[in-house]
């Protein structure tokens, strides 16, 4: 968490038109497995290696 209570996130689409939309992050959830730059052997030794407290934080 970064603390922030707003973030705004901006877009160019097709070059010429600026779309900006305010969210809460907050109330994002991101999972290891959103990110598609990781290998599946990459997430499960990262969860083979963490138990408890810190897996539910920081892996589930």
């Amino acid at each position: 968490m970064t603390g922030c209570e707003q973030a705004n996130i901006a877009a160019l689409l097709g070059g010429n038109r600026l779309v900006v939309h305010h969210v809460d992050p907050r109330s994002w959830h991101i999972r290891l497995d959103d990110n598609p730059s990781l290998s599946p052997a990459y997430i499960g030794a990262l969860r083979a290696e963490c138990v408890g407290l810190w897996r539910r934080r920081m892996i589930d």
